[in-house]
């Protein structure tokens, strides 16, 4: 009976180390699930600010190309005031303008233009479409001085 005892001991012992190691794996697999979803909380943290900065950074793309299309716009109608005011002054050598030039560039501006609207999605141009319309009643271009202005 002795020998009974001491075996019975013995897998006492051993099922209370079982059950201690049973209870230890259990408390790293929930150590674990906790991590892991810590780490799904984090990564979904990074995924939303992932996209806020690509909302921001669509937004100032945005913003950046409405400056440079005003900022066209503001060239042409400056070269369209100097234009007028070349016309209207009598002291002004009108034969001496570049009609052709002033047709090119005007041409290359208009292009670069409606290229920048179809790129965003939008349509029309800068209302100048006809370059002899643009440059006067005469017919005649712009010289040097305005070519060298919408250069600028």
């Amino acid at each position: 009976m002795q020998k009974f005892d001491e075996v019975q001991i013995l897998l006492d012992q051993h099922l209370a180390e079982a059950k201690q190691k049973n209870l230890d794996f259990q408390q790293i697999f929930l150590a674990k699930d906790r991590k892991i979803s810590s780490l799904e909380k984090e990564v979904n943290l990074l995924q939303k600010e992932v996209v806020l900065a690509q909302i921001t950074a669509q937004k100032q793309k945005a913003k950046v190309m409405d400056g440079a299309k005003l900022s066209a716009t503001i060239a042409m109608l400056k070269i369209k005031l100097q234009i007028a005011k070349e016309a209207k002054d009598p002291a002004f050598e009108r034969s001496e303008w570049d009609q052709e030039a002033w047709k090119q560039r005007l041409a290359q501006l208009d292009d670069e233009d409606e290229s920048e609207g179809a790129a965003v999605g939008e349509s029309g141009g800068s209302g100048l479409k006809d370059p002899e319309v643009a440059a006067g009643d005469d017919g005649k271009g712009a010289g040097d001085k305005v070519v060298e202005a919408a250069k600028m």
